[in-house]
């Protein structure tokens, strides 16, 4: 699985989990969103295709899409 991609400009701020969704790699479901499985490594700001902006968590394959970008030990 591809973790470094996302799926379209989907993503779901949850707590202790990546902002992305990604392509499930799931027999049945390939192509089908699903939450980024890696583990939370920063933390920052988002700004979404309607000019948006969220607070977030995200991985370090994904961290690179934010702004404000903390580690999440220094939270």
């Amino acid at each position: 699985m591809d973790h470094q991609g996302h799926y379209a400009e989907a993503f779901c701020p949850l707590p202790d989990r990546c902002f992305r969704l990604v392509n499930s790699a799931k027999s049945g479901a390939q192509g089908a969103p699903h939450h980024c499985p890696l583990p939370v490594a920063s933390v920052g700001r988002f700004k979404d295709s309607q000019g948006r902006w969220h607070d977030v968590e995200a991985c370090v394959d994904h961290d690179g899409d934010l702004i404000e970008v903390f580690p999440v030990n220094q939270r």
